[in-house]
C-alpha cells in the first residue's frame, strides 16, 4: 500500500472521463493495489471518501468511510465501503 498524491480543484484529471472495470479486471492484483492505495490515502487525509481519479487513476472506483471523523462530526458512521462502477 502507498499514499498517493491527491489531485486538487482545477487539476484536469478531475474532469477527464473515467472508465468502468470488468469483473475480470476487478480480480487482478493491480486493481486491488489501487483500492488499497485509495483507502490508505483517504484515511491519511482524514477524508470521508475519495474517488480513484483523485489519486490520478481514471477508473470508476471510490471509497467511503466515516468512523467518528473529527472533520465530519455531524456525519453518521459509515463502514468502509468500496464502490465499483457506481451509477
Amino acid at each position: 500500500m502507498a499514499l498517493r498524491k491527491i489531485a486538487t480543484i482545477g487539476n484536469p484529471v478531475l474532469r477527464a472521463d473515467t472508465r468502468a472495470l470488468t469483473k475480470a479486471e476487478l480480480a487482478t492484483p493491480d486493481i486491488q493495489r489501487i483500492i488499497d492505495d485509495l483507502v490508505e490515502t483517504m484515511f491519511d487525509a482524514n477524508g470521508a471518501g475519495i474517488a480513484a481519479n483523485q489519486i490520478h487513476e481514471s477508473l470508476k472506483i471510490c471509497s467511503i468511510c466515516v468512523q467518528d471523523n473529527p472533520r465530519y462530526p455531524y456525519k453518521p458512521n459509515i463502514p468502509l465501503t468500496i464502490l465499483v462502477n457506481p451509477k
